[in-house]
């Protein structure tokens, strides 16, 4: 009687989940196995720690560790993990790789994501993995040359750059919180590609919305398809995090007087309220209020208008004067209008900088430094 191995449960339960649909991605899966690509992670101790993994013999626990449906840190300092394999494989449904094509990815790892792309687009295609720390790209080098893949090429550079040497693409794919999407990768893509970027929720935060967006002529265009939280891009063009200009905003109001408003989502228990400041929090930068996340507070603020509010749990701290309150206010009411609105239910098309866009009546523009961003409820 055969005997199922760590590898055939761990294929069960992403079948289970309904994240694992495809045959192709299971084979590519089978193919590829994690244990392969994970030869450090960190223990689960008060601590944070870090062991050596023999990729050919891990031990029953470290099999279980890798097998289970979560992120493994395996680096510190520079960070640097594999992601949780139910968002990788969703990722991967959503990116529709084909055999033959030639896939673009912005963040290598450990090169297990990478892997499993080889194997989806066949030996008729190509993967470019770029990763602007070098540890991390050779160790995802070596990774792929254990497997013994041959159509992966992972190169150390900057990732807002992509890489035009092998362009243009048919798949481009992120696994890092990207700031921007950068003009690059639009230009890299080829029309009627898909791109799924993980795009910051606000710049400097780890939390994305997951974009699936196909490339026209001029532009990508598509929708939120998923909310997860990834790694801070680094280098030249990432974000700092916006936790410390948070802090340092209320810094500068401490001992300011502070008013409390129950907040709208307090009606709610449990992470329902959270994802319902969320929510708001996301609609209010759209309106043009610069929020900035601390923890699961979020600072907002105004340039012509004085004062901060900061949502909490179940309130709303109103500090040195109500003017930003009044504009969060007028705010809230359009939200409620609108029926509370879910990032998941928004459409959203981006263009290049150089592109002249205006505010449409049934939706939202806003500019990053490299890309232009219109969001409209679906």
């Amino acid at each position: 009687m055969k005997t199922n191995t760590p590898l055939d449960h761990f294929v069960s339960m992403l079948k289970a989940n309904q994240c694992l649909k495809s045959a192709r991605l299971e084979h590519a899966v089978r193919a590829a196995p994690r244990q392969w690509f994970v030869d450090r992670m960190h223990t689960r101790s008060k601590y944070l720690r870090f062991i050596d993994v023999n990729t050919s013999r891990p031990t029953r626990h470290q099999l279980e560790r890798i097998y289970s449906d979560e992120a493994l840190l395996i680096r510190r300092d520079p960070p640097s993990s594999t992601s949780q394999p139910s968002l990788v494989m969703n990722m991967l449904e959503a990116l529709d790789i084909r055999p033959g094509a030639r896939v673009l990815e912005i963040g290598a790892g450990t090169g297990w994501n990478a892997a499993l792309m080889a194997h989806l687009v066949e030996s008729s295609g190509s993967v470019v993995s770029i990763d602007n720390q070098p540890d991390v790209a050779q160790s995802a080098r070596r990774h792929i040359k254990s497997a013994g893949l041959k159509n992966v090429h992972i190169v150390t550079g900057d990732g807002a750059k992509g890489y035009p040497k092998a362009a243009p693409y048919d798949r481009l794919i992120t696994t890092v919180s990207c700031p921007n999407v950068f003009s690059s990768w639009l230009q890299q893509l080829k029309p009627g590609g898909i791109a799924v970027i993980t795009l910051s929720e606000l710049p400097g935060e780890s939390w994305c919305l997951m974009l699936k967006l196909r490339k026209t002529k001029t532009h990508l265009t598509g929708e939120v398809v998923s909310l997860p939280g990834f790694m801070l891009f680094t280098g030249q063009h990432g974000s700092p995090p916006t936790a410390s200009q948070a802090q340092q905003r209320l810094d500068e109001h401490a001992g300011g007087k502070v008013r409390k408003h129950r907040a709208v989502w307090a009606i709610f228990s449990g992470q329902g309220n959270i994802a319902m400041r969320r929510d708001l929090a996301f609609f209010a930068h759209l309106e043009g209020l610069c929020v900035e996340s601390l923890g699961n507070q979020f600072v907002l603020s105004a340039p012509d208008a004085k004062g901060l509010c900061v949502l909490d749990d179940t309130h709303i701290d109103v500090i040195d004067g109500t003017e930003c309150y009044n504009l969060y206010e007028k705010i809230q009411d359009r939200w409620l209008n609108l029926g509370a609105p879910k990032r998941l239910q928004y459409r959203v098309e981006v263009w290049p900088l150089a592109v002249k866009k205006r505010q449409p009546r049934d939706g939202w523009l806003t500019r990053r430094s490299h890309c232009q961003l219109i969001f409209r409820l679906k």
